[in-house]
């Protein structure tokens, strides 16, 4: 799978830059973006030398005149980049876009016209691409962006995405974050997993980070056998770091319940539902936080109790 960074994802103007609200929202959705390709690591970002000089000089970028943010973003964006990228060299044909003005930075000329020649040349490659934009790269609530060259024969209709959790609707999720063994990156696609679910299913607000979770090997051994019902774990997952300890006992779904002690569990331990037959169990941590100490498939959810 491949990624077209749209340059409004890209770039953005000083005036903007200087208001604080706006230049957040700018790196989240752009630091959101990148987060999602490095820990997932499916996905390629289109990319070309053009581009990158357009980006960092053509005009000099608002974060690039001020040294403290120069010294903060160049050394962590652009290896970002590079480190997912498929360069391309285009020619120097390039697509034409509709709606006009779509996917067109008002204050990067130059970053304008390098992504369309990367987009023309990104029709060639053998992978399907997204593409990764912000609010202001389609009018009104149109969803779509059409490239065209007529000379050859272009006529490409892309998605837009318009941030992070846009991304994440149309990526599969339960496969591409479900652990394989139980080490720190597997338990960081879980984490992310559960983050990216909660936005796309339960409307948490995008980039608000869910109340933290940590996993036992022995969880993530158990998680990694599940090859069934893995989208309604983890929306369970998601679903009771939500709503929390409280809230989870009366869900209809989760059913959060204390468990007796036993010689085979563990002082305090609770568990809730992923669905009838499947269990969570895990142990209350200050904060609303949990840490995840097994999981119970079909036929063994009663195992913890023994």
């Amino acid at each position: 799978m491949g990624a077209l960074l749209s340059p409004n994802a890209l770039s953005i103007s000083p005036l903007d830059w200087a208001n604080p609200t706006k230049r957040d929202i700018f790196l989240d959705r752009l630091w959101g973006y990148l987060h999602v390709i490095e820990v997932l690591d499916s996905t390629r970002i289109f990319w070309s030398p053009e581009l990158a000089a357009a980006l960092f000089t053509n005009p000099t970028p608002p974060w690039l005149v001020d040294d403290s943010w120069k010294n903060q973003l160049v050394p962590a964006l652009y290896p970002a980049i590079v480190k997912h990228a498929t360069e391309l060299s285009p020619g120097n044909c390039s697509c034409t876009v509709s709606p006009p003005g779509s996917c067109t930075s008002a204050c990067s000329p130059g970053v304008n016209a390098a992504f369309l020649k990367l987009v023309h040349e990104s029709t060639s490659s053998p992978e399907t691409s997204d593409l990764l934009g912000s609010t202001d790269d389609i009018p009104g609530n149109q969803r779509t962006v059409q490239f065209i060259c007529a000379l050859h024969r272009i006529d490409v209709t892309e998605r837009l995405c318009r941030d992070r959790s846009d991304y994440a609707a149309i990526l599969d999720l339960p496969r591409l974050c479900w652990p394989t063994h139980p080490d720190c990156q597997n338990y960081e696609r879980l984490k992310l997993g559960a983050q990216l679910t909660a936005e796309v299913e339960l409307r948490w607000p995008t980039g608000k980070e869910l109340p933290t979770f940590g996993c036992s090997p022995r969880f993530l051994d158990d998680l990694a056998e599940q090859t069934a019902y893995r989208p309604k774990i983890l929306k369970a997952l998601a679903l009771r770091l939500a709503i929390g300890l409280t809230a989870a006992t009366t869900n209809s779904t989760l059913r959060d319940e204390d468990i007796p002690h036993t010689k085979s569990g563990l002082r305090g331990e609770r568990r809730f539902r992923a669905t009838k037959a499947l269990r969570f169990h895990y142990l209350p941590v200050e904060n609303d936080s949990i840490r995840l100490v097994r999981f119970f498939g079909p036929g063994k959810h009663d195992d913890g109790l023994r």
